[in-house]
């Protein structure tokens, strides 16, 4: 079929250019045709279709291809086309390059964007700041025993800290999700990275290799971010199923849509980050944080001192919850009636929950305490009942603002630390390597210290947060990962402990690979030797531009393989929306003498901002 051979004219050859005497218009007619074949078997489903003098594959199947000759060539069964492009995971776009936060300064190199754009404290000429996010809170920070005038914010490394912008604050403690996009990522011994003030978490994407020696941190800077309303630069509430993110994970079967919308409410920056990752077909694990974390401690109500009940742990897992606050704690100095603490608040996909108040009371007044607020909002005020210096309340951890600074006596209760655990993804490329002593943390914050005696009462501690840890290389930890919780501060009776945070690491598949490629046909028998020989090649240029000749090349041979002649290609026609038929004819005849037909293709210079797709090849010789 459809070839002069076939249709009587011109004995053995297919049409060219000097077959136009006398039938007008051969070059359309040479076009059509070749279309023609390429929808019949593709239509048909053919693996090969042969001619008596030709052959066309529409790469329906394998079967027209020598494998053990062509090199990077991955085939997509859905929609039947080759390239060199590899179906594999998003680490991000790599814009800021190689970054190291040292000690005393910041080098960055092969960078798109300035690190100093996404800083707000230290700088790549000016080196690391101290900690800024300070509220005159005598709350300590978690695991730390420090003075009653302590009065700055808990940060691993305070003195060597470099803060990142968060996004879309609008003053408040609810801004969008930061995102920071490396090549690759160094951390050095005693430096803290972590975020500006508390919002709705830290995304970084790593290309490369990632070595923390120092503290990636969020610790107690988890949102004041209620997610089931509408919220973030998107204006989104969080889906019903929480923060989710599918990756290509060998061995996992889930399918998921990486439209950015499994994002809901975090911002748009991550969202349109996130839209770049493949598509999930039955091929891979999606990875959650729940929505809604675990429940906060319940209040008491008593007339005896007792330590408050401990907030709900999290989950550690492909879905991940964080902690619930602890709830308050009671304690009386006589009297009729109850104190009456507050309730812990409930974590969920931006923060733990943070603190319930603390309440203790004498003879003549009762203390009834605040409930926290839920989605790492504020702790529940305290209630001290008035009265004798011994009568007081610590203050419970929270978000700042809130009226978590304990009653009456201040010199004898201490404010409980600002915030609750935060939210951390860190996506590997390459190999993550944490450092002895090396931290990455999502904490909680401690309750306020209330006095020794029983008619005082001590503060709750705030939840851990969320860390979601997805590496292609190997993951060597010999630091630690940590979401723990806040203590709650000592009295007569202490206050209750936050719940711990969920965590999970998980190996994925690899990034997305753009090899060039070589594709050569299998062998197909000429009836006699030929002397020219046309290709055809249907290909789309999915991304970027394609130059013909230059990023694809086309080659025939007649001995099998042996000896290949370039073929100089030319557009014929766009036949659907980005995909074209081109071609080219050329002269064999200086060729050894063979009968066994081969074509072969190449893409070069591929990139991801330069694919190309191939959906058929077809050969004619004469």
């Amino acid at each position: 079929m459809a070839n002069l051979k076939d249709i009587g004219y011109g004995v053995g050859k297919y049409l060219e250019a000097s077959d136009a005497s006398g039938i007008p218009d051969i070059g359309t007619n040479r076009t059509n045709i070749d279309l023609l074949n390429f929808k019949v078997a593709t239509n048909n489903a053919y693996a090969l279709y042969n001619f008596k003098d030709g052959m066309i594959d529409a790469y329906q199947t394998s079967g027209g291809v020598d494998a053990g000759a062509s090199t990077n060539e991955i085939r997509e069964s859905s929609d039947k086309y080759y390239s060199g492009a590899q179906a594999g995971n998003y680490f991000g776009n790599g814009e800021l390059g190689d970054v190291t936060f040292g000690a005393s300064s910041i080098t960055q190199s092969n960078d798109t964007v300035a690190i100093d754009t996404k800083l707000s404290t230290g700088s790549e000429s000016g080196g690391p700041g101290t900690n800024s996010f300070a509220f005159s809170a005598q709350g300590p920070g978690p695991g730390q025993n420090f003075p009653w005038t302590y009065t700055t914010r808990y940060t691993p490394n305070p003195t060597a800290t470099y803060e990142l912008t968060v996004p879309n604050t609008n003053g408040s403690y609810d801004g969008d999700m930061t995102l920071a996009q490396f090549n690759t990522l160094t951390i050095n011994a005693s430096v803290t990275l972590t975020t500006k003030q508390p919002g709705r978490g830290l995304f970084i994407f790593v290309k490369g290799n990632c070595v923390i020696n120092g503290s990636l941190c969020m610790t107690a800077r988890g949102g004041a971010s209620n997610p089931t309303t509408s919220g973030g630069s998107d204006i989104n509430a969080v889906g019903s199923n929480g923060l989710q993110f599918g990756m290509l994970k060998s061995g996992s079967s889930s399918s998921f849509t990486n439209d950015g919308t499994g994002f809901n409410g975090a911002g748009t920056g991550i969202r349109t980050a996130l839209a770049n990752q493949t598509n999930l077909s039955s091929n891979g694990a999606v990875f959650t944080i729940s929505r809604a974390g675990a429940a906060g401690g319940a209040g008491k109500s008593g007339n005896t001192p007792s330590s408050g009940n401990h907030g709900t742990s999290g989950t550690s897992a492909a879905t991940i919850l964080t902690g619930g606050g602890g709830g308050g704690s009671i304690s009386k100095d006589g009297g009729p009636g109850s104190a009456v603490s507050g309730s812990g608040g409930q974590g969920g996909c931006f923060s733990g929950g943070p603190g319930g108040g603390s309440a203790s009371r004498n003879w003549d007044s009762p203390g009834t305490a605040g409930n926290a607020v839920d989605y790492g909002g504020a702790a529940g005020s305290a209630s001290a009942g008035g009265g004798s210096q011994y009568n007081n309340a610590g203050g419970s951890a929270g978000a700042p603002p809130s009226n978590n600074s304990g009653g009456t006596n201040s010199h004898n209760r201490q404010r409980g630390a600002d915030g609750s655990g935060g939210l951390i993804w860190l996506v590997v490329g390459g190999t993550l390597t944490i450092g002895s002593g090396a931290t990455v943390e999502a904490k909680g914050g401690n309750g306020g210290i209330a006095n020794s005696h029983g008619n005082s009462s001590g503060g709750a501690g705030s939840a851990g947060g969320a860390i979601m840890i997805l590496h292609y290389g190997a993951l060597t930890n010999n630091g630690s990962i940590s979401t723990s919780a806040g203590s709650g501060g000592s009295g007569g009776g202490a206050g209750g402990n936050g719940g711990s945070g969920g965590l999970h690491t998980s190996q994925v598949d690899q990034p997305q690979l753009y090899n060039n490629m070589t594709l050569v046909s299998n062998a197909q028998t000429a009836q006699a030797a030929p002397t020219t020989g046309r290709l055809m090649i249907y290909e789309e240029t999915s991304t970027g531009s394609t130059t013909l000749d230059t990023d694809l090349k086309g080659y025939v041979s007649r001995d099998g393989g042996t000896t290949y002649t370039q073929t100089p290609l030319t557009l014929d026609t766009t036949y659907e929306t980005g995909k074209t038929l081109v071609s080219g004819s050329v002269d064999i005849s200086g060729q050894p003498s063979g009968t066994n037909m081969r074509y072969k293709i190449e893409t070069l210079n591929q990139s991801a901002s330069k694919v190309c797709r191939l959906h058929g090849a077809s050969l004619l010789w004469a």
